[in-house]
């Protein structure tokens, strides 16, 4: 058994959900759970995404973890995944497609350099991403992804997907709010691998 969920499950009620869960898994016949945390950028995500996983078996067998793959010095950048879309427009491949802001919120984005939080109220929200360092946690931010690194807009859903890991041969379907919150929510494919692999 997988489950995943975002960090602040560990402290929700103070760590009392993530007990009740773990006794609940021991209920239903799967005990002695591991709970663990994983960056998906050890995993070739180009994204500094954490997440905890739960990982449990009816076997009695020790539950299974993946290894990192990549350190620290060797995650992969925002501009190695999305740069060769760099100038393409809007709907020039499949998905590049990115929410248009009013003129007040594109003034905003104009004026952020990289790192800097769209509005000061949420600075863990939309950001301007470094091109030379993996993007911060992707978000759907109610339609308001991050700020590209070079270019004064939103990033694409094609990008976003790719800061997640998806490969571009996946499809998504619906309006560009709907697709960057199946985007954003979504566990990261190359993470989901290596611990199916493990």
């Amino acid at each position: 058994l997988v489950m995943e969920n975002v960090p602040g499950i560990l402290s929700f009620e103070g760590g009392r959900v993530i007990d009740e869960l773990l006794d609940a898994l021991t209920d239903v016949g799967y005990p002695g759970a591991s709970v663990l945390t994983l960056n998906a950028a050890h995993y070739g995500v180009p994204q500094l995404r954490e997440r905890v996983l739960v990982i449990a078996n009816r076997h009695g067998m020790p539950n299974p973890s993946p290894l990192p793959i990549f350190q620290p010095s060797e995650f992969l950048s925002v501009e190695r995944a999305i740069g060769d879309l760099r100038g393409l427009p809007r709907g020039g491949v499949s998905n590049h497609e990115w929410p248009m802001p009013g003129a007040s919120v594109q003034a905003r984005i104009s004026a952020a350099s990289h790192g800097d939080p769209l509005f000061d109220t949420y600075p863990g929200g939309c950001r301007r991403l470094w091109p030379d360092r993996p993007a911060v946690t992707m978000l759907a931010n109610n339609g308001q992804p991050h700020i590209h690194p070079h270019e004064d807009r939103f990033v694409s859903v094609r990008e976003m997907a790719r800061l997640q890991g998806f490969p571009d041969h996946f499809a998504f379907f619906g309006g560009t709010q709907s697709v960057l919150r199946q985007v954003g929510n979504a566990v990261p494919p190359p993470l989901a691998q290596h611990v199916a692999l493990a």
